[in-house]
């Protein structure tokens, strides 16, 4: 939605073409948060693009959150944006050193001992700032 926001501002005709209702598929079924902490580890990232990939990836993202921002605001569309922490916790499978290899390089983050919630104990995770929901 963002790109045809994007190309439309610069005058381009753009066609959205959804298979289904607008906003039902994958975008009915997320939990509304935009983020630079991703499902795919930024270790990973690097290991197959290098540091300045992983570095790309993270700037976009967080880039892509801004442009969001600006476009609710310049819009003035009634969405309740907001910007708050995301919180990167472990899969019960998982172990602590994955957090730790993660948090190696990402700019502004911080290892916790567990996310600020007290109805659920996260354990160790890292805390994400200026994450937002729409």
């Amino acid at each position: 939605m963002s790109t045809a926001y994007l190309l439309s501002k610069a005058g381009q005709k753009i066609a959205v073409v959804e298979d289904g209702f607008i906003g039902s598929g994958e975008t009915g079924r997320t939990t509304a948060h935009i983020t630079n902490a991703l499902d795919d580890r930024y270790y990973d990232l690097e290991q197959l693009h290098g540091k300045e990939g992983a570095r790309i990836a993270a700037d976009s993202h967080t880039a892509a959150i801004n442009l969001v921002e600006s476009i609710v605001n310049e819009e003035k569309i009634d969405c309740d944006f907001e910007r708050l922490d995301g919180f990167l916790f472990l899969d019960p499978s998982d172990n602590r050193k994955s957090l730790e290899d993660e948090l190696e390089g990402i700019v502004g983050t911080e290892l916790l001992e567990r996310a600020p919630p007290e109805s659920f104990d996260t354990g160790p995770c890292i805390r994400f700032p200026r994450q937002a929901t729409p």
